[in-house]
């Protein structure tokens, strides 16, 4: 599948902005000491709440619910600010510290591998696109796209969508990893056949995995420890799923329908069609989700660490003003999360309105 275009006048004069911002800063485009500082505070965060659990671990209910909550927060956490930087090659000028730091993904059970793949490949090159960008995909459990074909029960779809994405992580490690391995494609998209390093870390991390979740805790516990990965993995389910679609399933972004393999617009404006920032004046959720809410500037500038995308965003809304673009974005967290995301889902939850023959 092609663009009409791989970059238009609009983007490659703000290319130009954006890298003269970094020069006459003298600084560089990964992270600084703001993402080393956060490094540390969530893999001590993930490592304080599973000792916790495991070495000296609580004995009142309400404490062990809250543990396991605090450590599915950590996965999140970790997740949107430190290895998600890593897996864009962002986090260092180091190749190899980026590489290192990117395999944290599979010490919370998601392949790197498989992840590099469809995020970084299938998603930000055909956002929002059926049948390619892997992130929409729901088999049918909810429409998110007015691409996608309608069910009876997507009525309800605004209500049951919480409850649903507690599933996604479960999903995501046991389910849609393998299916990759097995099928070696993402969406229509190609995966590179594994070497032998990568095929080792794929099965290494995934039995790790085992040991850390599973032997180890029911060793403690028991199998209600069972019951404690349900809780946090639930919880990290639910804060990726509500992140990421806040990002793109929301009524202000476009859903495209390629014609003869060709979509018509050039790459960046397709970026910005498809994308949406939210509460980017919010310092906690902007410090919480690792910029991820300044999504449409990080799906411009993937290579550039978030920690500088408040700085891009300036740059980037003159350039929008004056080349007459529309920039989709949400003031505040609950505007994109009641009127934005869960407003497109009970738009598409209707059932379509055929237009009838003249």
């Amino acid at each position: 599948m092609k663009f009409s275009m791989q970059k238009s006048a609009m983007f490659i004069d703000l290319e130009k902005r954006v890298d003269n911002y970094f020069l006459d800063n003298k600084i560089s485009k990964t992270g600084d000491w703001r993402l080393y500082t956060k490094t540390i505070f969530w893999l001590a965060l993930y490592f304080w709440s599973y000792t916790s659990l495991i070495i000296v671990p609580p004995t009142e209910t309400w404490k062990l619910i809250s543990l396991c909550l605090i450590h599915g927060l950590s996965w999140a956490g970790i997740g949107f600010n430190v290895v998600h930087d890593a897996a864009h090659g962002s986090y260092s000028e180091n190749k190899f510290l980026n590489y290192i730091i990117s395999h944290f993904f599979d010490l919370l059970g998601v392949s790197n591998f498989m992840w590099r793949r469809k995020h970084n490949i299938a998603h930000h090159t055909y956002v929002n696109i059926e049948d390619e960008d892997d992130d929409i995909e729901t088999l049918g459990a909810m429409r998110l796209s007015p691409n996608q074909e309608w069910k009876y029960y997507h009525i309800l779809q605004a209500v049951y969508a919480t409850p649903l994405s507690s599933l996604l992580y479960i999903l995501w490690i046991y389910k849609k990893d393998l299916e990759k391995y097995k099928t070696r494609l993402v969406g229509n998209t190609n995966i590179p056949e594994m070497d032998n390093v990568d095929r080792f870390l794929f099965w290494f991390f995934k039995c790790l995995y085992l040991v850390i979740y599973f032997l180890i805790p029911i060793l403690v516990w028991g199998s209600v420890a069972l019951v404690g990965w349900l809780i946090a993995a639930g919880i990290c389910g639910i804060t990726i799923s509500l992140v990421f679609q806040l990002a793109h399933i929301v009524r202000k972004t476009q859903f495209p329908i390629p014609v003869n393999d060709k979509i018509e617009s050039s790459f960046d404006l397709h970026q910005i069609e498809t994308t949406c920032d939210f509460a980017t004046n919010n310092w906690l959720v902007c410090w919480l989700v690792g910029g991820l809410n300044f999504q449409v500037i990080h799906h411009l500038f993937p290579k550039i660490s978030h920690v500088h995308y408040k700085a891009i965003q300036k740059i980037a809304l003159v350039a929008f003003k004056e080349y007459g673009l529309k920039y989709n974005h949400y003031n505040t967290l609950t505007g994109a999360i009641f009127n934005g995301h869960f407003g497109h889902l009970w738009d598409m939850g209707k059932k379509p309105i055929v237009a009838k023959a003249a």
